[in-house]
């Protein structure tokens, strides 16, 4: 059989996520370009949602020149079945003579659920009603793009030849969709977990029945596969102890990276603080276990000795915030408002600014075990200190101890966090400005995890 080269291979990527969606906050969005820039195929195919659909918790400000490596992108829209079955059953309701009942279902960024209430006092119809919502929007928020992608992935695939299909996910949907064009054409699947899906420690409001879905289409996705990509050595670890009837070689890790190409064009010297404040600046998503009260308590401990040095110190948040509690009100009872600026989701150019021109960018990653959030790759480009708040036991702090990226503290450390705050104040006062070297950094370099993904690529074809 003649060898087929990579120049020869023809790769579709399914990305619920591409330009212009975007911002720091979409991490899906930025592993997929890097991937799509650097891989030397010259045939790449990207299936991804038309512009005007992203629902609204989602920014599309990303400007990215499109393509960005002589990609064909093709955009579909969506097919909404639980709109259709809502509208059935209104219409029903209507010839029988009963009441309207066609309420809003919100979108969550997990997945569409139905209006609250107590499931104890519901009647069975109710119950009723509720299974068959989240059966019907399942797997996550993106369910209502699976049947046009579906169709147009199979004509793409059949009438270009498309050798490999990469399908990664967040939104679990995207997974689906390649684990159904697999058993439809037979092309090749690499399933790309940038998280933890049927144990995720973030999605703990499912009902029982959505967990045993997860688990299910996790295990048929997991077993249909030719290649499973992690993107911790953790979460491979993970994946492997839950499926032992697996070749462990199925599972492969390949980690998130940086690319200078996105630092073009960024002012990378230039402070935006004034002379002796200290600006800390945490890029991405803070909900559930992402938290970031340890630093405003460690600035509240500070206080007590040093309120001048204290008042210097301000925390930068770039992204949603959606925490379990009113993040205002607690900052207003500890007199603490002065000490943060919310500039919600930024385009990621402008992030990226924002982080070249602080003093400390922060990591915050309570309770997981498997994860490693993609802005450490940047932070690590620009060279400025890290500050990390999460389990030392977790991938995240292996990684941070392994290569020396900035320091560590656990989520209970408030003293440990004080002392670094008044320690690095102290510097900015004396030196005007902190720096880092990090001198393994040129691992993470996105150029070098492309061609791991290349060998994999030729592994399985």
């Amino acid at each position: 059989m003649r060898e087929i080269r990579m120049v020869d291979k023809k790769i579709l990527f399914l990305a619920y996520l591409y330009p212009p969606a975007g911002g720091k906050g979409l991490p899906g969005v930025q592993r997929t370009v890097k991937f799509v820039r650097h891989l030397s195929c010259p045939k790449k195919y990207v299936l991804t949602l038309r512009d005007d659909l992203y629902p609204d918790f989602f920014s599309t400000d990303n400007r990215l020149p499109l393509p960005v490596n002589g990609e064909v992108i093709v955009r579909t829209g969506v097919t909404d079945i639980f709109r259709v079955f809502l509208k059935i059953r209104e219409g029903l309701r209507r010839l029988t003579g009963g009441k309207s009942s066609v309420q809003a279902y919100p979108h969550t960024r997990g997945h569409l659920k139905a209006e609250p209430s107590d499931s104890a006092k519901k009647s069975i119809p109710g119950r009723l009603k509720d299974i068959i919502s989240e059966i019907l929007t399942f797997p996550d928020y993106a369910y209502n793009w699976i049947v046009p992608t579906l169709y147009q992935g199979q004509r793409l695939i059949r009438q270009n030849n498309i050798d490999v299909i990469f399908a990664t996910g967040m939104p679990w949907t995207s997974m689906v969709i390649g684990w159904l064009l697999k058993r439809l054409t037979g092309a090749k699947l690499i399933s790309d977990f940038r998280d933890p899906w049927a144990n995720n420690p973030f999605l703990t409001d499912k009902s029982a029945l959505m967990k045993s879905l997860d688990a299910y289409m996790e295990q048929k996705i997991v077993t249909t596969a030719d290649i499973v990509s992690l993107n911790t050595e953790e979460l491979r670890k993970d994946f492997v102890s839950r499926y032992p009837d697996l070749p462990e070689d199925k599972f492969v890790t390949l980690v998130n990276g940086y690319d200078a190409n996105d630092f073009k064009g960024v002012e990378l010297g230039e402070s935006q603080t004034e002379k002796g404040k200290l600006l800390l600046s945490h890029a991405g998503f803070l909900y559930g276990l992402r938290d970031p009260k340890p630093i405003f308590e460690a600035i509240g401990k500070l206080r007590e000795k040093h309120a001048e040095i204290a008042g210097k110190i301000r925390l930068r948040q770039m992204g949603y915030t959606r925490l379990n509690y009113d993040l205002n009100r607690f900052l207003t009872e500890n007199s603490l408002n002065m000490n943060y600026e919310d500039t919600g989701p930024l385009p990621f150019t402008r992030c990226l600014q924002n982080m070249a021109g602080s003093d400390i960018l922060v990591i915050i990653q309570q309770d997981t075990k498997t994860q490693i959030p993609s802005k450490i790759y940047e932070y690590i480009y620009l060279n400025k200190p890290i500050l990390t708040i999460a389990s030392k036991e977790g991938a995240l702090g292996k990684m941070i101890k392994t290569y020396q990226f900035g320091v560590i503290f656990e989520p209970d450390d408030i003293g440990g966090l004080a002392d670094y705050l008044f320690q690095k104040a102290s510097d900015k006062e004396k030196y005007d400005r902190l720096e880092a070297k990090y001198e393994h950094g040129y691992q993470f370099d996105v150029e070098n995890i492309t061609k791991q993904l290349e060998q994999i690529i030729n592994k399985i074809c």
